[in-house]
């Protein structure tokens, strides 16, 4: 095989690499946009959840303690 062959054959594996290192990376930024839509979500409805608590917890009221 002469270099310049082997050169071309390097060449065309270090493209076939990187091609599939930027395929892993945009899979794992789609999965991450997934997760943080959930976690956003989430925060959302534990937000409700905490508003709602406190709407329901505000009718009683605590006297000041006496020394």
């Amino acid at each position: 095989m002469t270099n310049n062959r082997r050169s071309k054959v390097v060449h065309a594996q270090g493209i076939g690499s990187v091609r599939e290192t930027v395929h892993r990376l945009d899979e794992a930024t789609q999965h991450n946009m997934v997760l943080m839509a959930q976690s956003t979500q989430a925060a959302e409805g534990l937000k409700s959840q905490a508003d709602r608590l406190l709407a329901s917890v505000s009718f009683f009221q605590l006297s000041p303690s006496n020394p």
